[in-house]
Parts: C-alpha cells; structure tokens; sequence
C-alpha cells in the first residue's frame, strides 16, 4: 500500500502498471468508473501533483490470495504550481495476490466531505476536487486563489 502511494506522489508508471491488475478499475466519488489505463494516466499527469497520500484508521483483512482493506485517506494534489488542496475520502481498496505479488485490483472511493453537483455532469480522472480544479483552471484561466477555482465548480 505504501508503494503504491509512492509511487502516485512520484508519477512512477512503471511501478503502477506492476502494481495494478490488468482489469484493475476504480470507482470514484461521483460513481464514475475508470480503469487500469486512464487511471495511470491520471497519476502521471505533469499538469496535476500529489503531495501528500496518508492513510488513518487501516483495516487490513486477509482471505488466502485476497484482502480487503478499508482507510481514511488524507491527500493533498493540485494542479502543478498551484496551491494544492487537501480532501479527505474513505476507501475500499481490494487486492489480490497473483505469482506472489500484491496487486491493487478494485478501488471505492467516497468523499467526506459535499461535492458540488457540477461534479456529477464531468468525466473525472482522480479524485473529484483535481477535477475541478483542472476543469477551473482550463475555463476560467489562471487564479492565484484556489478558492476562486472552487467557486467556479
């Protein structure tokens, strides 16, 4: 688990593609569903940067080959060179062990806290909030204040 979040922090595509299952595919907080290839594309994006992926309250249950692992994740991203923004989700992540190898296979995320309707109608990559921030920052141009990209969501 912790590689797995290195490796987001440091865009590494090599080590995500090994630590996804080829029908790995996630489930974000608006319900859309997104797979193994756009979601490594979403991690190596030069335009968005993870600062801060921290994992609370882990449970970590184990059945042979498969685990279930529920954890509040702490995360702090944002478009690159721009003030980043924390959010908070709750996750169910499943992973399952193939040639001895752990491999991330099904993620669930939801949002502790509200999203904005304007959320729903979008095609997001990763988490809700990078999304609108993007979506902000493509419309409406640079802003020095995050909080005006927010309101724009």
């Amino acid at each position: 688990m912790e590689d797995n979040f290195a490796a987001i922090i440091h865009k590494d595509a090599a080590a995500l593609k090994q630590q996804y299952t080829d029908d790995y595919f996630r489930i974000s907080e608006t319900g859309k569903v997104s797979g193994k290839t756009k979601t490594i594309a979403s991690f190596t994006n030069p335009d968005f940067e993870v600062t801060k992926l921290e994992p609370n309250n882990v449970k970590i249950r184990v059945y042979g080959n498969v685990a279930v692992v529920t954890e509040l994740v702490t995360s702090i991203a944002g478009p690159t060179g721009k003030a980043p923004v924390e959010h908070v989700s709750r996750q169910t992540v499943v992973w399952v062990k193939r040639n001895d190898i752990w491999q991330k296979h099904v993620l669930q995320m939801t949002s502790t806290t509200a999203i904005p309707e304007s959320a729903y109608a979008q095609e997001w990559q990763w988490l809700w909030m990078s999304a609108c921030l993007s979506l902000a920052k493509r419309e409406l141009g640079t802003r020095q204040d995050n909080s005006e990209n927010l309101a724009a969501c």
